[in-house]
């Protein structure tokens, strides 16, 4: 898109400002490129529930009181980053992910059986800070919710 010269826009406005003469369109979709979509999140969801499973079969994260406290797509749904806390403090943050990293295989062919994907999506894990909240929006659905 050729850019428009000063001289051109103040002939059409009073005052022109620094936005002027750029296509609006575009803005919007780098703004909306931030945000995670519908199919995205419902992903996420669908991965928090079979890492949930999963994790229910092994006795060592029982033991330290591993639990997921949220899962978002990192950067877009190819890859989700799986948030995680556990109780035992004598783990460090170091033990808890180097055997969750060798254990992604097996949780990563988990969410390919739970989700209808061409593709499986890589897993990240992440030790939560505490004190975090997590935005659950893709909750507030409804229609998914077992009850």
């Amino acid at each position: 898109m050729k850019r428009r010269t000063m001289r051109g826009l103040r002939d059409l406005c009073a005052l022109p400002a620094e936005e002027d003469g750029l296509d609006p369109r575009r803005d919007r979709k780098d703004q909306s490129r931030s945000k995670a979509s519908r199919k995205g999140l419902s992903l996420c969801k669908q991965a928090m529930r079979a890492l949930d499973l999963e994790l229910a079969l092994w006795p060592w994260a029982i033991d330290i009181g591993l639990m997921i406290v949220a899962v978002e797509p990192a950067p877009d749904a190819s890859c989700l980053r799986v948030y995680l806390v556990w109780a035992d403090a004598s783990l460090g943050r170091l033990d808890v992910l180097t055997r969750m990293g060798g254990r992604a295989p097996a949780l990563r062919a988990a969410v390919s059986h739970a989700i209808t994907r061409k593709r499986a999506p890589r897993l990240e894990f992440e030790a939560a800070p505490p004190g975090t909240v997590f935005n659950s929006d893709f909750e507030e659905g409804g229609h998914d919710d077992l009850e």
